[in-house]
């Protein structure tokens, strides 16, 4: 059947039906896989049964309560840390278990901007980078973080450390990214990271819980990472009415396509050719109450979200970005803050990676996001305060089985660091 229909699919000539020919083939592959003998979870296991056509949706249902005598009762201190070495108001953060990088090289030969690489215990050494900071095993050992106590080693999660190294030294935008984006070269010239946007912003209308800005960028058929997988091939998550917001959001977080190897789920990959590249276009900001997952590869954070960068570490690394870019965005609404979407400032040349391998850590999002993205549409606190709110959402979530204990209490340390740090919190518009 897959091999007939995909033969039929190449021979189509318009290449708008035969996308869509495309994405539904991968729709039917990743169901068929999530509804058979796919390793689970073992509290999704019993979620299936042997007997019947088809398999049970993921629900957002409260299964737990969350022990909260176990948060630290502990107030900031009104003394601050003190910040010894350089400080800079432009960051690059990032973690590797590989050599230095030319990513790396890159960024820290840019006027302005300092980055700080976090070391994880399998990163080969020496490591080196001119004009780079760089903190192995003992120097975060030695930090004063309440988070670093909490996270593990040969974890994605230690780039956390590298967050609040650079608040806690003079950060105003911190630029989230990964070894292996590069920045684009074009006329012979290396770009640097854009603050700024030039030109237009768009923004769809309406009442959309999710807007895919992918097809506004020339790939009409693709999706970013963490997308709601029953929403792919709904038009309105792709063409909707756009108005023009230029000049007048808040755009706290951006996200940078990548051109090469885009931030494609396992299931684009195993179906779609690679590579991909975007074209140059008006960024997308997305309102209140609409969401699209951002990653943790080249995204420019805002000293106001500086509070949404914790990356959790209960969950797989391809889920963790993801799930926080979910979070972040639902507590920006309430700080009149934006997430937007802008032509491609890096080109991926990927690590290695097995597509299947990925498929299977990435399970949660195929499973789970749509359930998630509609919870926290919806999702209400009596609390105001963005601190509180912000541990708030994370117990409600460890509640209805998205996140485990560590991540609601590095939460708490996390927001106790990032005050002690100096981080002056934004207030909230309720």
């Amino acid at each position: 059947f897959f091999s007939s229909t995909y033969a039929l699919m190449l021979a189509m000539p318009d290449p708008t039906v035969k996308n869509a020919v495309m994405v539904a083939l991968a729709i039917v592959v990743v169901l068929l896989v999530l509804t058979s003998h796919v390793s689970l979870p073992s509290h999704d296991i019993v979620s299936r049964t042997i007997s019947g056509t088809t398999g049970l949706l993921f629900k957002m249902k409260k299964v737990r309560e969350f022990p909260k005598h176990e948060l630290k009762k502990t107030r900031s201190s009104d003394k601050l840390w003190e910040s010894d070495g350089k400080r800079c108001k432009l960051w690059a953060v990032t973690t590797t278990i590989w050599e230095p990088s030319k990513t790396l090289k890159q960024i820290a030969r840019l006027r302005q901007w300092c980055i700080v690489v976090v070391l994880d215990k399998k990163t080969p050494l020496p490591f080196e980078v001119e004009n780079a900071i760089i903190l192995g095993v003992e120097d975060q050992i030695k930090l004063p973080y309440r988070i670093g106590k909490r996270l593990p080693w040969n974890h994605f999660g230690r780039k956390n450390v590298g967050f609040l190294y650079a608040v806690h030294h003079g950060a105003e935008y911190v630029y989230d990214c990964d070894d292996d984006n590069e920045l684009i070269i074009e006329d012979n010239q290396q770009l640097s990271i854009p603050l700024a946007i030039e030109g237009q912003v768009l923004s769809p209308v309406g009442a959309l819980d999710v807007f895919n800005p992918y097809p506004m960028f020339g790939n009409e058929g693709g999706w970013p990472r963490g997308f709601p997988l029953d929403q792919i091939l709904n038009k309105t998550t792709y063409k909707a009415k756009l108005k023009d917001v230029t000049g007048k959001g808040n755009f706290y977080v951006h996200q940078s396509l990548a051109n090469h190897d885009p931030d494609y789920d396992a299931i684009y990959r195993l179906t779609r050719p690679l590579p991909v590249t975007f074209t140059k276009g008006p960024a997308v900001a997305l309102s209140p109450g609409t969401f699209c997952p951002y990653n943790a590869q080249a995204t420019l954070h805002l000293k106001a979200a500086f509070w949404g960068m914790l990356l959790p570490i209960t969950v797989h690394g391809r889920v963790s970005d993801i799930w926080r870019s979910y979070i972040t965005q639902r507590l920006l609404w309430d700080i009149g803050g934006q997430i937007v979407f802008r032509s491609p400032w890096v080109i991926q040349y990927r690590n290695a990676h097995n597509y299947l391998a990925d498929f299977d850590s990435e399970y949660d999002l195929y499973k789970k996001a749509t359930a998630l993205a509609a919870y926290l549409k919806e999702w209400k606190s009596e609390e105001r305060d963005l601190k509180r709110r912000l541990l708030q959402l994370n117990v409600d979530l460890y509640e209805y089985g998205i996140i485990e204990k560590d991540d609601v209490l590095m939460m708490s340390d996390w927001i106790h660091d990032l005050t002690q740090a100096g981080y002056e919190w934004p207030s909230t518009n309720l």
